[in-house]
């Protein structure tokens, strides 16, 4: 389910790149140079990838922070109700720290840390959750079987919402997501257009033309529906072409640097991002650190108030 989600944030970003480059006629494509680049590190693994908009993204460990005392709360309500909670699951998270540089709409995928057996890496062995019963499901939806406001088994009504609502509001709403697209509008905007990004591409094009592959861009190979055809019922099928493709395209992306100078476009627009969000940042920051000292508090036995 996380990949799933993962993917369509990857591939709505990718929409939203193109659509605000090509936006606009002749006087968007007449806007000021793109911003300076500083130095172009030399980026062969994913653990070498770091951004200045890291420092304030919300951290993997924030969010599972936040979710632990989600469940702690719904668990609570549920319990209230005569329903036992199964809690949420946590098995779909990414356990690395640069799990959100993965994979990108700027240089595709950069998957040094996965197996080269699974390929592009998008379909992963889920576990189907557990059926559950409508009582169980009316108490943490607040919505009965026939779309009517819920009663739970002790016989009393379940608010609208229901203790899922009850569980979001005690941490302060939805969860952040763990990159940095949760950031103030949605966080810096890197065109693709930008002519560093298309010089990389075709450098990148040419060397994997050159193994047998045609792709114009990362993202066009990383998004290949051919990728995702053969997957049914979550489980991992991981073709022959794809793991080839997928390897092909890391050993370019390291012989071209294309995720180096990529890093070097995305952290010159961080740092416009940053000077001009400044108070949104700090706000974002204040805001995120009061969320997790409440959830502190609750896993802590402290409760919600």
């Amino acid at each position: 389910m996380a990949t799933t989600r993962r993917l369509r944030h990857l591939a709505a970003a990718a929409l939203a790149f193109t659509a605000g480059a090509c936006g606009g006629g002749p006087a968007a494509q007449q806007q000021a140079a793109p911003p300076p680049l500083g130095r172009i590190p030399s980026v062969t693994s994913l653990d070498q990838v770091a951004r200045p908009i890291d420092t304030y993204v919300p951290k993997l460990d924030d969010e599972k922070k936040l979710i632990q005392a989600r469940d702690l709360v719904i668990g609570e309500c549920m319990r209230r109700y005569g329903v036992a909670y199964s809690g949420g699951d946590l098995n779909g998270m990414d356990t690395t720290a640069t799990g959100y540089h993965r994979a990108t709409p700027v240089y595709g995928f950069f998957g040094t840390d996965v197996p080269a057996s699974r390929g592009y890496d998008r379909v992963t062995r889920l576990t189907p959750p557990a059926p559950q019963s409508s009582e169980y499901v009316g108490v943490l939806t607040g919505v009965g079987r026939d779309g009517e406001q819920a009663s739970a088994p002790t016989g009393d009504p379940v608010p609208v919402g229901g203790c899922a609502k009850a569980g979001a509001a005690a941490i302060g709403g939805d969860l952040p997501r763990p990159d940095e697209h949760s950031l103030p509008g949605g966080g810096p905007r890197v065109p693709t257009t930008d002519p560093r990004l298309v010089a990389a591409y075709a450098q990148w094009s040419r060397c994997m033309r050159d193994k047998g592959f045609a792709y114009a861009d990362p993202m066009a190979a990383y998004l290949d529906p051919k990728w995702v055809a053969g997957s049914t019922g979550g489980r991992a099928e991981h073709g022959k072409e794809e793991k080839e493709t997928a390897s092909a395209d890391v050993e370019c992306k390291k012989a071209t640097n294309l995720v180096g100078v990529a890093v070097a476009v995305q952290s010159a627009y961080d740092s416009e991002y940053i000077t001009s969000n400044s108070a949104q940042l700090a706000e974002f920051s204040r805001d995120l650190g009061e969320r997790l000292r409440i959830a502190d508090r609750i896993l802590s036995g402290g409760g919600v108030g």
